[in-house]
């Protein structure tokens, strides 16, 4: 139990250290978040075309591999 009283106690010193700590937080700026935007974009269309260029080239892979065996 005193446990537990001492953590009540406590908690209006938490709650202004964190008030603290939230003030020196910094948020990214416009700039950053489209930077970051356009770079996951870029990412994202580059994995797209790869990927169905595997798919494409294997596909077609197979499908000769079929062909070839009369399936």
């Amino acid at each position: 139990m005193n446990k537990a009283l001492e953590y009540i106690k406590s908690f209006p010193k938490f709650i202004s250290e964190s008030i603290e700590e939230t003030k020196k937080l910094t948020f990214p700026t416009r700039e950053s978040i489209l930077a970051g935007t356009l770079v996951v974009f870029l990412v994202s269309i580059i994995l797209i075309v790869y990927i169905f260029a595997i798919d494409f080239i294997v596909s077609n892979i197979v499908a000769y591999i079929i062909r070839l065996f009369g399936g």
